[in-house]
């Protein structure tokens, strides 16, 4: 139960109330994944008992905006929210300070969970919003691969903020296989958390273009509810089986899949476990088990494979949070949340320009089919040398370069997005920092990321 103080203190992302299996959303995914990845959230049966406070009806009466939101999903969607009779878990309209949700169906305990409709929260859009939470939807940008379509703008997020623009890992978010949605009613505006009247995140294609809405569903919103909830398929046994999770290194290599039982009568649906679910574990493929070893990193936790390497022992690549030791150069707080860490080539530790430094990544399987690498660099310093990246086969020493910037770049992060076409054969990235003529040459990476297929336009 959420009291009625210092609300902001204890909402997640803004409008998110954050119950005690989601207190840690950053958890290991094999220890916890997303709603949207587990499916013992969603309200299975398709159907949502709820009820409408009295602090709702008066002085005046939110009850026909709530109506109208409804009626979005009963037009499109197979969800059918319905007056609560006597069942056990049930979603209260409320009116207390703000608009906020929880994310997925609280089935653990009975009672009725806050969806609360605040002052200036009464409209559909909104309401839409905050049920697509209760659905068990996280906002849009969280998704692990949001850094390809939009530029979170740190320096402009109000202090104590800056958690809220976290990602997830594909453990925790399904993507549904739905394309990224700048347009989605679950997307920030570009003033979200704003401290100072600049955007808070912005749109790579086009910096100009409108981020979010609260007027209605995209086709994208309907899209993802619409497969959630299969809604193609029964609606009294077993659902369709989800997709396979990412693999999981444990004991063993191995990835799962989820069906639920939409029946309310959970005999219907033979096998199903105390949460109405049916879970199948495969054994992943040598490639895929490869893929396991992060090859997504944001250098918060480790290197996630990635090895260092010199001629010299002066100049290398190091893990690094907060500032670089030497002032007027390098970043002051790694890209992925200005609170984690981030590798970088600290200049100062040598006094011979052109000296290089390399970052190895691990052997990466063949993708015939292509692939697109994101980064992130800081290269801020008025002697700033010469950035890097080649790929070179795992069985052969030639390097052949795919990425090149010099000079100083002021003292921002900026993103780089690579093709990786035709690779036909395994294959190692390496980044290669070159020092400039003095100390202000601090050169810094972050939050590499791989997705499959071409990268976006920009």
């Amino acid at each position: 139960m959420v009291q009625q103080i210092e609300v902001d203190e204890i909402l997640f992302e803004g409008d998110i109330v954050l119950d005690e299996k989601n207190r840690d959303v950053d958890e290991p995914q094999e220890q916890k994944r997303n709603a949207r990845r587990d499916r013992s959230k969603i309200w299975k049966t398709k159907v949502v008992p709820y009820v409408i406070d009295q602090s709702l009806r008066s002085p005046t009466d939110a009850g026909p905006h709530i109506q109208q939101a409804i009626a979005e999903f009963h037009k499109h969607t197979c969800v059918k929210f319905v007056p609560r009779k006597n069942e056990k878990n049930w979603i209260k309209f409320v009116k207390k300070s703000g608009c906020y949700s929880s994310v997925g169906k609280i089935y653990w305990k009975r009672g009725g969970q806050d969806v609360s409709i605040g002052q200036g929260c009464a409209r559909k859009g909104i309401i839409m919003h905050e049920l697509l939470h209760a659905l068990g939807f996280w906002h849009e940008q969280s998704r692990p691969d949001r850094d390809q379509y939009v530029k979170v703008l740190w320096e402009n997020i109000a202090r104590g903020k800056k958690h809220n623009f976290d990602k997830y890992g594909h453990g925790k978010i399904d993507r549904l296989k739905a394309a990224y949605d700048l347009g989605s009613i679950m997307h920030y505006g570009k003033y979200e958390f704003s401290r100072n009247g600049k955007p808070t995140i912005e749109s790579i294609s086009n910096p100009n273009q409108q981020l979010g809405q609260r007027n209605g569903f995209s086709q994208t919103d309907i899209f993802e509810v619409n497969a959630l909830y299969d809604c193609s398929g029964p609606s009294n046994g077993w659902s369709s089986w989800s997709d396979y999770g990412p693999c999981v290194r444990i004991r063993r290599c191995t990835k799962i899949r989820q069906r639920f039982c939409s029946s309310s009568d959970v005999s219907n649906c033979p096998g199903a476990n105390a949460k109405g679910l049916e879970k199948e574990t495969a054994q992943c493929s040598p490639s895929e088990c490869n893929a396991v070893l992060k090859d997504d990193c944001n250098f918060d936790q480790d290197m996630c494979g990635w090895k260092a390497r010199s001629r010299t022992n002066t100049l290398s690549w190091t893990r690094r949070s907060g500032s670089t030791p030497s002032s007027n150069t390098g970043p002051n707080s790694d890209h992925t949340s200005g609170l984690g860490s981030y590798v970088y080539v600290e200049a100062s530790s040598s006094t011979t320009k052109g000296q290089t430094a390399t970052l190895v990544s691990k052997v990466f399987p063949p993708a015939p089919s292509g692939r697109c690498m994101s980064f992130f660099y800081h290269m801020y310093g008025a002697t700033m040398g010469s950035l890097n990246v080649y790929i070179k086969s795992s069985s052969s020493p030639v390097l052949s370069r795919v990425f090149k910037i010099s000079g100083d770049q002021k003292n921002k992060w900026h993103q780089a997005l690579i093709n990786i076409s035709n690779m036909f054969y395994t294959y190692k990235v390496v980044f290669e920092s070159v020092r400039g003529s003095s100390y202000l040459s601090d050169i810094a990476l972050d939050d590499i990321t791989f997705t499959k297929g071409p990268c976006p336009k920009r």
